[in-house]
């Protein structure tokens, strides 16, 4: 359900089309990209590397990759994310012409900390009908909103990581030369250095601010262990439940589909006060 969620969430931002590489996959997962591929909606491409990742390259190949949708994308779509399966941008609100990109700052919503209390009160007002008013379509509704991450983890680090360091952009892919994983590397030669440039011309990489939007980035803690939940100060974030009605209803539609045609198993969601879930 997540893979469904993260595209369904961007599109509702005005993603059109994910491109991805396949270096391993379950049946499962491997059933619902090919569904959206089917639709138009996913390029997905086989990436299998004969060389040891982290040894003789660095994760898979991570740069090869990102060069390559870079190039792929150029001339064909105007903006382009260069973003992971467990990043959200949470917000698309910067308007800027002259940038050749945008950059956003990480924001770790651990997932160890506990879902979101208001979650109970969304799943009782979901699953609340009256006699004889229960549909197929919002069984299943009542079903994907308990596994939501960016409805259910909303506590995240108070402090942002700063720009360039674990944030991640929007580019015009026909200004950009060489794609970094967390900033452009090297822009065309009309398309500016970094930060905001002056007289009205051409800019490199425009830092979006924290409070307009950020990468809300869903994931353990980085180096094992819980310690980054007792030790980092933290806020709670509800900025993607502007998005909670449509984002369900989307979910639920694919997941459907997804169930019928793909060997997904039966979607439990956690119970209990388990922090881990």
């Amino acid at each position: 359900m997540h893979m469904i969620e993260f595209i369904e969430f961007h599109s509702l931002l005005g993603f059109e089309h994910f491109t991805m590489y396949n270096h391993t996959v379950g049946p499962a997962v491997g059933c619902i990209l090919n569904l959206y591929a089917n639709k138009g909606i996913v390029t997905l491409l086989p990436w299998s590397l004969d060389m040891a990742s982290q040894r003789e390259i660095r994760t898979e190949g991570l740069f090869a990759a990102l060069n390559d949708c870079l190039y792929r994308s150029m001339h064909r779509f105007r903006f382009l994310a260069l973003i992971d399966l467990d990043e959200f941008i949470g917000s698309l609100t910067a308007r800027a012409p002259a940038a050749g990109a945008f950059s956003f700052q990480n924001a770790f919503f651990y997932l160890q900390w506990a879902d979101d209390e208001e979650m109970t009160q969304a799943q009782s007002s979901h699953t609340t009908r009256a006699p004889g008013s229960v549909t197929a379509s919002r069984s299943i509704e009542d079903e994907v909103l308990p596994g939501l991450l960016t409805q259910k983890k909303t506590r995240r680090r108070a402090r942002a990581h700063p720009h360039k360091q674990r944030s991640k952009y929007i580019c015009r892919p026909e200004r950009v030369v060489e794609a970094g994983n967390h900033f452009v590397w090297e822009f065309t030669s009309g398309g500016g250095g970094m930060g905001i440039g002056s007289g009205g011309g051409s800019v490199g990489a425009v830092h979006v601010p924290s409070e307009a939007a950020l990468l809300h980035h869903y994931r353990v803690c980085e180096f094992g262990g819980d310690d980054c939940i007792r030790t980092a100060a933290s806020v709670v974030d509800r900025t993607a439940h502007r998005f909670r009605e449509p984002l369900v209803k989307r979910v639920a539609a694919r997941w459907a589909e997804a169930r019928e045609a793909c060997p997904v198993p039966p979607f439990i969601a956690d119970k209990g006060a388990n922090p881990h879930r």
